[in-house]
């Protein structure tokens, strides 16, 4: 529902003076080829989604110039692209009042006790990790810290927090089912059973559920 809200958002503000525009925590991604060497070797072969997937310093700069200028110059990601691996494609130009920035862990910050990562591995739901997908865990934790300068420069956090975890793995599902039928391609079969899987165990769900924020909005599995 980010993305769909963050449409809203945008299409709110076209009947005010209030010029606001919506981009995804996704639209950094690494271009196709880096892309795939930042996610080569991950226990769930997912093609993206993971903490070290996206470019930080295109989204540092971007942040930074539009902040200093009220000009907006981001990469725009299209997931449809290369069979639901995806891909940048063109270039979003515009000077809104307001940036929103929306991201499946945006806000989500690192657990600092390697112990703590593993006492949290089993969560609410019994994943029965594999070791490699233990040990992955920690490498996702030191890839967060990388993505707290980009946390800090954010003025307001709201958090869309799905009642039951669980939830979130069904969403992913009908989001690429929702891809495949608009734009032809998409993550399906045993590339999309990963991904959910990825999502449910790749970061401590306490971690994704208890987030610093402002404001938090807790939604039922039918996004009520």
């Amino acid at each position: 529902g980010k993305s769909t809200l963050g449409k809203v958002l945008e299409e709110l503000s076209m009947n005010s003076d209030l010029s606001l525009n919506v981009i995804s925590l996704d639209d950094f991604y690494y271009p196709a080829k880096e892309l795939d060497k930042a996610m080569y070797g991950n226990p769930w072969n997912v093609p993206r989604g993971l903490p070290g997937a996206h470019s930080l310093s295109d989204m540092q700069s971007t942040l930074d110039r539009f902040v200093n200028t009220g000009e907006l110059i981001a990469p725009i990601f299209d997931k449809s692209l290369r069979n639901g691996y995806g891909d940048r494609e063109g270039i979003l130009e515009s000077q809104p009042k307001v940036l929103v920035i929306e991201g499946w862990f945006l806000g989500c910050t690192p657990v600092t006790d390697n112990k703590t990562v593993c006492d949290l591995v089993n969560d609410d739901i019994q994943l029965n990790l594999s070791n490699n997908e233990r040990e992955y865990r920690l490498i996702i934790q030191d890839n967060l810290c990388n993505y707290l300068p980009i946390w800090k420069m954010i003025s307001k956090l709201w958090h869309i927090r799905a009642e039951e975890f669980q939830f979130t793995s069904i969403w992913k599902q009908q989001q690429e089912n929702n891809m495949l039928i608009d734009k032809g391609s998409s993550l399906s079969g045993s590339e999309l059973e990963s991904f959910v899987r990825m999502i449910s165990s790749a970061i401590p769900q306490k971690s994704l559920q208890e987030i610093n924020a402002d404001i938090t909005i807790n939604i039922n599995l039918n996004r009520r």
